[in-house]
């Protein structure tokens, strides 16, 4: 990859850390947790997708040449941020690269931590750390389930389909090469999917390395672009439907993830996206989605458990 620096070596890599940036409550936050990596061979590109709020005087307010900025000609990613986070990733130049959105944060060591993965896993491409989920006010309101140390992309996607493993974007640092070798993130509406779809790419080759250290935050407030609960579900649907089609094309093109995983797995996968987008969707946008069931992929079945879990919540006045 011609645009990373020559100068990287294994002994002190350059790491670069993409802020795609439309909203600015917290941008300040991420920017400082950027910053403020024990780790010091670091820049920061930080991408404003034609916000309309001041994100340029945010960002002036930090006097640190290891900042990047940069304008979108247009916006990008209203329909997609997912073009957003590869805006940061093709201009980067770090040997590793770590995707923040604007309103998470790194714990100090986040950089330095991850690093120490990839000298221990040198076949591996993917780093993860442990994720605490936050309010508004910084509150720790969860806590996601550890990984092991090293687990196959074959394990990582039978785990998901048993619901033990969750995670957001902000959490990993990826080698840059091998990420911009295959595409980079993946595209879906609203990148509703793109965050599971993207990791389980780049760990089909190599797996995936964690440290049980939570030194990422994952803000889940009213702000959160493709994190609402209800809305654009339509939208959601059709792009659950494009991510089954794409995960079910990784897995039955690849030998390995073929033979370890079974059909039945990635049928329960999908199944449990489907069931938990309908069991939040407004009542009208659950009778359109049913209604259409079979343009999203949606079996009955999975209707009738959404239905189910529908009144489960209602019941408890959730």
């Amino acid at each position: 990859m011609d645009r990373l620096l020559k100068e990287n070596s294994t002994q002190n890599p350059l790491v670069s850390i993409g802020i795609p940036t439309y909203k600015t409550t917290y941008l300040s936050k991420a920017i400082e947790s950027a910053l403020g990596q024990t780790y010091d061979n670091i820049e920061v590109i930080i991408v404003n997708d034609c916000s309309p709020y001041d994100v340029e005087g945010i960002v002036k307010r930090y006097d640190d040449s290891r900042i990047r900025y940069y304008v979108n000609e247009k916006n990008v990613g209203e329909r997609d941020p997912g073009y957003n986070w590869n805006e940061c990733l093709r201009k980067a130049r770090g040997e590793y690269f770590c995707l923040l959105c604007d309103d998470d944060a790194y714990e100090p060591t986040f950089v330095e931590e991850l690093l120490s993965l990839s000298a221990k896993y040198p076949d591996c491409n993917v780093f993860h750390s442990s994720v605490k989920i936050i309010d508004a006010d910084d509150k720790i309101i969860e806590r996601f389930a550890k990984s092991p140390e090293w687990e196959d992309c074959a394990d990582y996607i039978i785990n998901r389909s048993k619901r033990k493993r969750k995670q957001t974007i902000s959490e990993w640092m990826f080698r840059t090469s091998h990420i911009v070798a295959l595409g980079g993130y993946a595209n879906l509406p609203l990148a509703w999917g793109s965050d599971y779809l993207s990791v389980m790419r780049f760990a089909a080759r190599g797996g995936i390395a964690s440290t049980d250290k939570e030194l990422s935050s994952f803000r889940r407030c009213g702000e959160n672009i493709t994190m609402q609960r209800q809305g654009q579900c339509t939208t959601k649907a059709h792009a659950l439907y494009l991510y089954g089609q794409c995960l079910t094309a990784l897995v039955c093109n690849d030998d390995k993830l073929r033979k370890a995983i079974p059909m039945s797995c990635m049928n329960r996968l999908i199944a449990y996206e489907q069931v938990a987008l309908l069991v939040w969707a407004k009542r009208a946008e659950f009778k359109t989605i049913s209604i259409n069931r079979q343009s999203y992929g949606i079996a009955m079945t999975t209707v009738l458990v959404a239905i189910i879990w529908r009144i489960v919540k209602r019941i408890k006045g959730r």
